[in-house]
């Protein structure tokens, strides 16, 4: 059952908790006062002089509660210590249990009215607590907010509903979502529990509860579940467990069930942050051009799949082409690759975004809307996982300031490590919005000496890295002659004291980092879109010194259409495929020629995929000689690819190659110049194509006429020479016996 505790007697808790839900919920009454106090004009005062009338200014929580109390009538004042009374009930942090019941008596002491002696609801037994601290749990401001909040909603309710949602616990969860920051407020927990002890677990953080399901349901996409579904997955989780270990007194803080926290660490001198396993760097942009058939599409699966899973593309080619293409097309569904082919009516309004027209309503009326082309989608996807696979500066620095601020109520905190700055932190100061903007030192300086959010925010995460390895690292804010900050030491130490909580006390409200992932979109045929016009003002985005995330030369611009700012983040990498055959590099936009990198994938007439032996024709050498060839009469860009050959099992195989791709081919290249397609066939007028002689009188005699001049044609179809194995050998053979094997490979 949910309510055991192996070290604590949680009948007093829960006893005291059913004692609150007879007086506050079921009724207006009090827990202390006599006269009632849980009212809904009592709530709403709260709501006045708390929620709508912040004070944020370093002093810590109680004395600002104080004087926002000020104004308020003596039950208004003694709700808020019976609120904060209930908040107590669960963190079981035993060492501050008179911190606990002195905060409690010194708000309702604001009353001017005595607190009620020997009342047994303020005993060790009642405010031991029962449940992990985690560092959310120090933001009481924010529960109590929640609490208020809570409260209004659930006096607002008639007492049919009341009790309806206090008979039944789903019902009470459902409802309770309905409240602003239910999901990230640990107070939520801690009433489940209070009100459902035999349903609900007495964990606190949300990040402890995920872990927990985490572990027993490895399959669940955990970070999409709210924190109702969590409760029943714990719940199922918990029956399953008791019913395995035959027993009920189970809890998740210890054996046989605390296997979701991992192994205890052994305790080290000094924590270091271990560097991060290397992974294959790849070029950001890059292009893989070629003739046509060498294969540049086929290999855009193995480079998007390198870049996807950080490793060199030999290594991916190693694996098979049969996993590559599986997890190429995997990673297709789930939208972390897509691919697109340019052509000249592709636009940026395809790429990028456009209005376009869509039908809606009964009757199909014609409407627009602004919609996203292909690389918007991606680049979102991208930066939307870049951005959640970090964790938050912002709430990071809020969470240690907020949890220093608590620290500062009793004294000063201590800063140096001892062998430094003798410097403490007297203040933190906070803007108008509640936002943590400096840290005021005190302790061993005198001096009105800052140290501010923006530094911090520079530098703190490379300090954590290990980037910074000493104050001499800390370089100046503005302009400056010295080589370092003035406050180096200062900031030094401070990092060294947020690196603490961060790895120790501090519990990250959001939802826990994802893996940053590579995000791939395939370009295919490229060099066949207008450049200009499709990418536009992203010709200068693509640049890996403009991608969100470089730190000197981020680049954003507003988009035409939506008027929103985008830039392309640093996990988007785009791959191209260009066909030399249509265009030469040479010719290329230099733009486009600037910002990506080019692999050049040239005919392989050794591929394994060629064989040397079809029915006595030797495809290796026929390729190789056909493309020296080509070098010679044309160029380079316009040789045969080896997928022509790739196949090709049989002499049928070997005609269908000739007949439906290689000659028409070599009619594209040579325009219809059959003489040179002879040449390249070294048919010699008696190959595939044909001498043609012109027949005797079949023109009058004219100086128009160059009876000199020699006419070819292509072989018929069904001409026996295409089905007889020497047709193609003569291709080669008359070269030499041993054929140029190497011929249409470059150096």
């Amino acid at each position: 059952m949910s309510r055991y505790h192996p070290q604590t007697d949680t009948k007093p808790i829960l006893d005291a908790a059913q004692h609150w839900k007879q007086v506050a919920l079921l009724s207006d009454g009090a827990v202390f006062a006599q006269e009632p106090v849980w009212t809904l004009p009592y709530l709403r005062d709260l709501e006045k002089y708390l929620i709508d009338n912040p004070i944020v200014n370093g002093e810590g929580f109680i004395k600002n509660l104080e004087k926002q109390l000020v104004p308020s009538k003596p039950e208004v004042k003694q709700l808020a210590a019976e609120m904060l009374w209930v908040w107590s009930l669960c963190p079981d942090d035993k060492p501050y249990l008179s911190t606990k019941q002195q905060r409690i008596r010194q708000v309702w002491e604001w009353s001017e009215e005595s607190f009620p002696k020997d009342s047994n609801l303020m005993g060790a037994d009642v405010l031991a607590g029962v449940g992990m601290i985690g560092q959310g749990l120090t933001m009481i401001w924010r529960d109590l907010v929640f609490f208020i909040r809570m409260m209004i909603a659930f006096k607002n309710l008639d007492e049919s509903q009341r009790d309806e949602l206090l008979a039944d616990v789903w019902k009470f969860g459902e409802w309770l979502e309905t409240i602003q920051e239910c999901n990230q407020r640990p107070l939520r927990n801690m009433i489940m529990f209070l009100l459902f002890p035999d349903d609900i677990e007495h964990i606190w953080t949300g990040t402890e509860r995920k872990k927990i399901v985490r572990h027993f349901r490895p399959q669940e996409e955990i970070n999409k579940m709210s924190a109702l579904e969590i409760d029943k997955a714990l719940l199922e989780i918990r029956r399953e467990q008791e019913k395995e270990y035959d027993t009920k007194d189970l809890d998740f803080y210890e054996p046989p069930l605390d296997l979701w926290r991992g192994p205890k660490p052994e305790p080290k001198p000094e924590p270091k942050l271990e560097p991060k396993p290397p992974t294959m760097k790849h070029p950001l942009n890059q292009i893989l051009f070629g003739p046509p058939g060498t294969g540049k599409t086929w290999n855009t699966v193995n480079y998007a799949l390198a870049i996807t899973e950080g490793k060199a593309v030999a290594e991916i080619e190693r694996e098979g082409r049969e996993s590559a293409k599986g997890q190429f097309d995997k990673l297709k569904e789930q939208g972390q690759i897509e691919m697109v082919t340019f052509h000249q009516n592709f636009a940026y309004e395809d790429f990028i975004e456009g209005i376009r027209p869509v039908l809606s309503g009964e009757r199909k009326n014609v409407e627009y809307e602004l919609s996203n082309g292909v690389f918007k989608e991606m680049a979102d996807r991208a930066q939307k996982n870049r951005a959640q696979s970090e964790w938050d500066m912002d709430e990071l620095l809020q969470a240690f300031a907020e949890w220093i601020g608590e620290e500062l109520q009793k004294k000063e905190v201590n800063l140096s490590s001892g062998r430094r700055s003798g410097a403490a932190i007297k203040e933190i100061q906070w803007s108008e919005d509640g936002e943590f903007q400096s840290v005021q030192l005190g302790g061993t300086v005198q001096s009105s000496q800052t140290l501010t959010n923006k530094t911090i925010k520079r530098d703190y995460e490379k300090f954590y890295k290990g980037e910074i390895k000493s104050p001499n690292d800390i370089k100046p804010t503005n302009s400056s002659n010295s080589p370092r900050h003035g406050h180096a030491i200062y900031y030094w130490d401070l990092f060294t004291k947020i690196k603490q909580f961060h790895d120790g006390e501090w519990r990250p409200e959001k939802s826990e980092p994802e893996k940053k992932k590579n995000y791939v979109l395939i370009i295919d045929e490229i060099n066949r879109g207008n450049i200009a016009k499709i990418f536009g003002e992203l010709i200068t985005l693509i640049e890996p010194s403009k991608r969100l995330g470089e730190e000197q030369d981020e680049t954003k611009v507003i988009l035409p259409y939506s008027k929103e700012p985008f830039g392309v983040p640093d996990n988007l990498y785009l791959i191209g495929t260009m066909n030399t055959a249509d265009r030469s590099i040479a010719l290329l936009d230099t733009a486009l020629r600037r910002r990506f990198e080019f692999v050049e994938m040239m005919p392989n007439p050794n591929h394994d995929g060629i064989r040397e032996d079809v029915d006595g024709v030797n495809c290796r050498k026929l390729l190789a000689t056909m493309n020296a060839r080509i070098r010679f009469l044309f160029d380079r860009e316009h040789q045969i690819g080896h997928t022509y050959f790739i196949g090709v099992e049989s002499l049928d195989d070997l005609e269908k190659a000739f007949k439906t791709k290689i000659i028409p081919l070599l009619q594209e290249y040579f325009y219809d110049n059959y003489e040179k397609i002879d040449l390249v066939l070294n048919g010699k007028g008696n190959g595939f194509i044909q001498k043609v002689s012109l027949p005797e009188n079949a023109l009058s005699e004219s100086d128009l006429v160059d009876r000199d001049r020699d006419v070819y044609e292509l072989l018929a179809g069904d001409d026996g020479k295409w089905k007889e194995p020497k047709s193609y050998r003569a291709i080669y053979e008359s070269v030499g016996q041993d054929g140029p094997d190497n011929a249409g490979q470059d150096a």
